[in-house]
């Protein structure tokens, strides 16, 4: 299913190598994250997070704002889109297996 959704985003919005990061991010946050997490994280304005990142998936239904306190806003995956948890996981840790399993390899 974690695939499924992964293909509908990229069919559904301009997902821009930033914006795959940013929602891999996300993704791969246990908690919520805030604007200024985000500005830290990718080294931009927390101006610009909001209509360059947060806006494009907020609209399309794949993050919302969890909650807000004194007045910081809290944002994760919705509901729908919380399988991309699992795939992502399953996706690195293949990846690790892999790059394990080809250290091991002998060279002839």
């Amino acid at each position: 299913m974690g695939k499924e959704l992964w293909e509908r985003i990229e069919q559904t919005i301009a997902f821009t190598d930033k914006r795959k990061e940013f929602l891999r991010y996300i993704i791969d946050h246990e908690r919520t994250v805030t604007q200024k997490d985000i500005a830290k994280k990718f080294g931009t304005f927390q101006s610009n997070i909001s209509t360059y990142y947060i806006k494009p998936l907020k609209d399309a239904g794949i993050i919302e704002e969890q909650e807000v306190k004194n007045k910081v806003k809290y944002f994760g995956l919705t509901t729908e889109y919380l399988p991309l948890k699992d795939f992502i996981s399953a996706a690195q840790r293949v990846q690790e297996k892999a790059k394990s399993i080809e250290q091991q390899m002998p060279l002839f």
